[in-house]
């Protein structure tokens, strides 16, 4: 399969497609964490621990 991608070519346009991405990824990590099968409390450290590692980085 082939597969053909256009970037964005000006800066305002790149950062538009970085917010759009970090969006996603923010929410497709929170849709995980809401369906774990476990407790809210086990949850939230959870996504605790997920912002100490991105705040690391």
């Amino acid at each position: 399969m082939n597969v053909i991608t256009h970037y964005p070519k000006s800066h305002d346009a790149i950062d538009e497609l970085k917010k759009r991405t970090t969006k996603i990824t923010a929410d497709a990590i929170i849709y995980q964490i809401q369906t774990l099968p476990c407790s809210t409390e086990h949850k939230i450290a959870v996504l605790n621990s997920i912002l100490n590692l991105i705040k690391r980085n």
